[in-house]
């Protein structure tokens, strides 16, 4: 489980290039650019767990991984990983930015009753540790982020 925030944590202050991440340009060479903050969650667990183990531990069974918050946001309800109310360190958060329907997502760090420490990408066009109150409004849910034995 640590392996995957060791590696987020290395890269908090990356900047991307515009829309132009090496997050996004990793995982879908010679697609035009689009927002990061998905790619930069599956860049990071690939980088900790390998292609095969991330898209299993991300819900993305067709063997690819892909760069919409609401499709991603919608594999986690259809395996049944989606909680309101319960967050846990090392899961998901997703969140809805300027009042607008869910588009984002992080990577928890800390949790407890008050706040929720989290690192995303794409966070004003870089990776940014962030704190949210627990009960912010802008939180849509948890993705549980199922981790085998050792990790």
């Amino acid at each position: 489980m640590r392996k995957a925030i060791e590696i987020a944590r290395r890269e908090i202050g990356y900047k991307a290039n515009g829309s132009e991440s090496k997050y996004f340009s990793e995982l879908f060479p010679g697609k035009r650019a689009m927002p990061w903050c998905v790619p930069f969650i599956e860049w990071v667990f690939q980088r900790a767990y390998g292609k095969q183990r991330a898209l299993k531990m991300l819900y993305m069974q067709d063997g690819k991984f892909i760069s919409s918050v609401t499709s991603f946001m919608n594999l986690v309800k259809q395996n049944n990983k989606w909680h309101f109310k319960r967050a846990e360190p090392f899961w998901l958060v997703f969140l809805a930015q300027e009042n607008e329907w869910t588009n984002h997502v992080e990577i928890i760090e800390e949790v407890n009753d008050s706040i929720i420490i989290s690192i995303g990408g794409n966070c004003g066009g870089e990776v940014k540790e962030n704190i949210y109150d627990r009960f912010d409004a802008r939180i849509s849910g948890y993705a549980e982020i199922i981790y085998e034995e050792g990790d």
